[in-house]
């Protein structure tokens, strides 16, 4: 495994600038649903691929990767949570348990070029918008 090399002065340039991403929910998650994340607040250009529908990140990048969404449910009424989804293969969940809650999950994960993410809501209620991804590569791999 690579290991990102540590600037040397206190300015990061856009080269050296730690690969992660930043997405946004726009509007409620509806119950039984993959999560869209239509607003990007942070991505590096082409290190990342976004899908048409804004539901599945495509990672451009091999490594090891920290993983981390935050979400609120205001009438949480049933179900499980929500679950973070790698090439298909549900990897972690985060549960709710009461109306209100704000939940959080962080999961470092392996990934190849290519592989995909979604994030899926079992809730039996809506998810709030503003629920938040993000995705920081910690060491890069050829």
């Amino acid at each position: 495994m690579t290991v990102l090399r540590r600037p040397r002065t206190t300015s990061i340039s856009s080269k050296d600038a730690a690969l992660y991403l930043s997405l946004q929910t726009t509007a409620a998650t509806s119950p039984k649903e993959f999560m869209a994340w239509p607003k990007c607040v942070h991505s590096r250009n082409g290190m990342f691929d976004l899908s048409a529908d804004a539901t599945e990140v495509t990672f451009v990048q091999a490594g090891m990767y920290h993983v981390q969404m935050t979400a609120e449910c205001t009438d949480w009424s049933g179900g499980l949570g929500v679950w973070l989804r790698l090439n298909g293969a549900y990897v972690a969940m985060t549960a709710f348990h009461e109306r209100g809650d704000s939940q959080c999950f962080a999961h470092r994960v392996f990934v190849h070029k290519g592989t995909k993410l979604k994030v899926y809501s079992s809730l039996a209620t809506s998810i709030c918008a503003c629920a938040t991804l993000s995705a920081v590569l910690i060491g890069a791999s050829p």
